[in-house]
């Protein structure tokens, strides 16, 4: 429950991952059945204090007051000592994804930059070329992003797909620069 994952927190001083979720959800469930039981995972369970939250049931009600989902599921990473969200990542990510997000919560890396740049991905996997290569030239334009490299790796693949060769050529030399 929220009250013990929220005193162990306080008392471990690490953050709290918590899976918000509904039992009508399809992709909670696939997100519980696939992503937080992957092994890749294990070497990152005890930086967090682990908690999901069925958001239907009345028990759960004071989180859901204060951490309110617009869509389902969604991760949260609450900071236990403030009891205030670090991170809140809407919809399902795979475990690389879920792993960078861990990641940039844990390194005080910018959570902002990060987001945007699994947006792009997710837009990219949806055929949105524009919005994914708004958001990866977004995230390139951020002094020391730390997945700096996939970014520009995966806007070199839209361009290409787009048949931009001088816009592979002109992010080449630029990152070659940067």
């Amino acid at each position: 429950d929220y009250a013990r994952a929220l005193a162990e927190a306080k008392r471990t001083k690490r953050p709290i991952f918590v899976d918000a979720w509904a039992t009508w959800c399809h992709s909670c469930q696939s997100m519980r059945a696939y992503v937080l039981t992957d092994p890749s995972l294990a070497p990152v369970a005890d930086q967090f204090v682990w908690l999901t939250i069925d958001t239907e049931k009345d028990e759960n009600a004071r989180f859901v007051a204060r951490f309110t989902n617009r869509v389902w599921p969604t991760l949260w990473i609450i900071d236990g000592e403030h009891e205030e969200p670090a991170l809140r990542w809407e919809g399902t990510a795979t475990a690389p994804e879920l792993l960078t997000l861990l990641a940039t919560v844990r390194d005080g890396a910018r959570p902002g930059a990060i987001v945007t740049f699994l947006r792009a991905n997710q837009a990219a996997a949806r055929g949105e070329s524009a919005e994914a290569e708004r958001g990866y030239r977004e995230v390139l334009g951020v002094k020391d992003f730390p997945e700096r490299a996939r970014a520009a790796e995966a806007l070199v693949g839209l361009l290409s797909a787009d048949e931009d060769h001088a816009g592979c050529s002109a992010l080449a030399i630029a990152e070659q620069a940067a």
